[in-house]
């Protein structure tokens, strides 16, 4: 789920079946967001500011929730090296 920000509301209603991890724009360590998803075990990143203006739907993602690492578009190289 990428957004510009998440409200608790909004996140608790989602199919959290369907959510592999929270990226936003605004946000950080003690945000709702970084709350939920850490009570949740979702991985987020937060606070990226640009995410939603770089990030386009169906765009495919890595994120890594510990270092706060978010890749666009990665190449296949890359992608080996996550996993």
């Amino acid at each position: 789920m990428v957004a510009h920000d998440l409200s608790p509301a909004d996140t608790l209603q989602m199919n959290l079946k369907n959510v592999a991890g929270f990226i936003t724009d605004i946000g950080g360590k003690v945000s709702h967001t970084a709350i939920l998803s850490r009570s949740l075990g979702i991985p987020a990143v937060v606070g990226l500011e640009v995410a939603t203006s770089l990030i386009n739907g169906g765009d495919p993602l890595i994120m890594d929730g510990d270092t706060g690492e978010v890749v666009i578009n990665p190449t296949e190289k890359v992608s080996e090296s996550f996993f």
